[in-house]
């Protein structure tokens, strides 16, 4: 069993191997930067301006290279509470932890628990991205209609390569049966903020979006998972 609650006042580097920062995200709308994730007896990822440029923190707990070789299956719960704002938001995911066999990153596929693109944050999306016969990417994503500024659970019943039962509070809303990732994957907390060409998050953040915009995470557990070893996911 994985679980952390974040309580003290740093981020534990042994369970998070990964702490994003120094590049800009591929959308060039925002940079990752260290000083966009605060622990404080609970986990702050916050997006904020700098000099007019935006900035957000994430963190992973690793993958291949880090020596860290992935999660097979089991319970994925993830605590959070994310306020309103236009163009800034989250991805709390389950990203692929290993390498192909000519070392690049193995992606997709790819779980994202919670986005939410929606202004209000009264809404919370959830995707499966995978690759088709003929090596396109593709996605299926569902709606939630929950208030996000709220505490809530978030969390997903993973049978790789069989079903991911998607939960809000312990309650069913999705059931994906289909293209279920079946390789290793490792979890992802990251902030996000959206360029203006990007409609499905309501375009870049605006005069009304709060700066900074603080998403809290309470707590994280992953329970009953096979751990993986060095090199099973290269294909």
């Amino acid at each position: 069993m994985f679980e952390d609650d974040f309580r003290g006042r740093a981020l534990d580097r042994r369970k998070w191997q990964i702490m994003f920062g120094g590049s800009a995200y591929w959308n060039n709308a925002f940079d990752w930067d260290h000083r966009g994730i605060e622990v404080n007896d609970g986990l702050r990822i916050r997006s904020f301006r700098d000099n007019g440029r935006w900035k957000s923190g994430g963190i992973s707990m690793g993958m291949e290279p880090t020596g860290f070789h992935g999660w097979l299956g089991g319970q994925v719960d993830i605590q959070a509470r994310l306020p309103a704002g236009r163009g800034v938001g989250v991805a709390l995911l389950l990203w692929p932890a290993q390498l192909d066999r000519n070392g690049g990153t193995v992606w997709p596929p790819e779980i994202d628990l919670v986005e939410v693109p929606s202004v209000d944050k009264k809404q919370v999306m959830t995707t499966i991205h995978w690759k088709d016969a003929a090596g396109r990417h593709r996605y299926d994503n569902r709606f939630s209609d929950v208030d996000a500024t709220e505490w809530h659970c978030y969390g997903a019943i993973w049978h790789p390569g069989r079903r991911l039962e998607y939960r809000i509070d312990g309650q069913t809303r999705h059931v994906f049966t289909e293209n279920v990732p079946d390789i290793p994957m490792s979890i992802g907390l990251q902030g996000f903020v959206a360029g203006a060409s990007e409609t499905w998050h309501g375009g870049a953040p605006d005069r009304h979006t709060p700066d900074p915009w603080v998403a809290e995470i309470k707590y994280v557990r992953w329970m009953g998972a096979q751990q993986a070893e060095p090199g099973s996911s290269r294909r």
